[in-house]
């Protein structure tokens, strides 16, 4: 009844615009004005949007819903209609330029997600911010400190909106989706959004022991969406569970270990993302599609990236593969590296904690296992099948310790009682 009597006073009572009333409004312009005001008003107001989002988030929806207008003015449901709708695209620029300044869009978008600032977290803002509006708009190092005081730096020069756009769709494409969807479950509803938006940010994993919830998310917006766990249209429509990582090694729960790394990461049949704390505060965050292994030659292919996330904020990418990993092989150099962005000692040495998580569904894990559990029976077969000849002398023996399988005393002890039934035969 109440958008009924507003649509039958908009002629009379709006002047800011010409009224749409004779046009066809979006039905869902209309839900969602009428789940802001309640079903008996004619009117939005800022109070309205301060009742169901924060009130950073509520002051950029109003400035931009209302085109600037006062705090204490309201909106009729034709006003609302002008930029309502460009909200529920499936694009999602449109935010860059709704909570600008800038602060307020890395604000807005990241307690979006749930990922919102903790203490330590100023640098690594600084440093974000740093990416986005710098290197686009030639901002000096004083520019910059001067963004990070006043928290005021509204993108006004010419196209500097579409230049952190650019950014957001190249670097860090996900950056906003937290945002939009958190806006359309409250103009919408849950159920439509699942319909209309199919890759909705289920993934709201974010607890690591190294990084911080913000640079989590910073990083798993980056990503391409190789990274996360593939779901049906059903799931998506039916499914509350978050499809989250597998964690399959961390320090803090397995210590710095070669051989654990490799037990735990290595023949993981998909993509990771591994976290490294070196022994000089930096940490950087490797991401790949392609299984672990010790090799002689670099490995890596297109989506592999790597993240410098502190002292800087930087990104690497290689079209060449890039990744080198070796701790076994003999004949080859030791050691992990990205090229030369990222390198660790081949016992360890300078790393202070790491994190792998894997990101492909559960059942690649389970491959893993099956995989771990064949290899050790295998091993202890081959270690208990008596072999022709001195078994120190077999080229068995060698491939299969420097595939790192230790032998016992076992067949030492197998060679010579089969030695002394000879010598009792003679």
């Amino acid at each position: 009844m109440g958008n009924t009597e507003a649509k039958a006073k908009l002629s009379k009572t709006s002047t800011t615009a010409p009224s749409m009333s004779d046009r066809s409004i979006d039905k869902r312009v209309e839900q969602a004005f009428v789940k802001l005001t309640g079903s008996t008003s004619n009117y939005l107001t800022f109070g309205n949007l301060k009742d169901v989002f924060s009130e950073g988030l509520a002051e950029s929806l109003w400035n931009y819903l209302s085109d600037s207008k006062p705090y204490d003015d309201r909106l009729t449901l034709d006003e609302f209609a002008r930029h309502a709708p460009s909200l529920w695209g499936t694009s999602t620029d449109v935010y860059v330029k709704v909570c600008q300044p800038v602060l307020t869009l890395v604000k807005n978008c990241s307690e979006a997600a749930g990922a919102g600032a903790v203490a330590g977290d100023e640098k690594f803002i600084g440093n974000l911010v740093h990416e986005m509006v710098r290197e686009q708009l030639g901002l000096s190092s004083q520019d910059l400190f001067l963004i990070k005081r006043s928290q005021s730096y509204r993108c006004e020069r010419g196209s500097s909106v579409e230049e952190i756009v650019s950014w957001k769709r190249d670097m860090c494409p996900a950056f906003c989706n937290a945002l939009r969807d958190l806006v359309l479950h409250v103009f919408l509803g849950y159920a439509f959004v699942r319909i209309l938006i199919m890759e909705i940010s289920d993934n709201t994993e974010y607890s690591s022991e190294i990084l911080t919830p913000m640079q989590m998310w910073y990083v798993q917006s980056s990503l391409q969406s190789t990274f996360f766990p593939k779901q049906s249209a059903k799931e998506a429509c039916e499914s509350n569970v978050n499809h989250s990582w597998t964690p399959l090694y961390s320090t803090a729960v397995h210590g710095i270990s070669v051989n654990r790394f490799e037990n735990n990461v290595f023949d993981y049949r998909g993509p990771t993302v591994s976290i490294f704390q070196l022994t000089d505060g930096s940490i950087f965050v490797l991401a790949t599609e392609d299984t672990w292994r010790h090799s002689g030659s670099r490995f890596g292919g297109q989506a592999t990236v790597l993240f410098e996330i502190s002292p800087d904020l930087k990104r690497f990418s290689s079209p060449s593969p890039p990744i080198y990993c070796n701790f076994k092989i003999r004949s080859a150099a030791f050691g992990l590296s990205f090229l030369d962005k990222m390198k660790i000692d081949k016992e360890m040495g300078n790393v202070a904690a790491i994190e792998v998580w894997g990101c492909a569904p559960s059942s690649a894990l389970q491959d893993q296992q099956r995989l771990r559990a064949w290899q050790n029976k295998q091993a202890e077969k081959i270690k208990k099948v008596p072999l022709p000849g001195n078994w120190d002398d077999n080229p068995d023996k060698t491939i299969l310790e420097m595939a790192g399988i230790q032998f016992s005393n076992e067949r030492k002890l197998m060679e010579m009682e089969a030695k002394a039934r000879q010598n009792d035969n003679l």
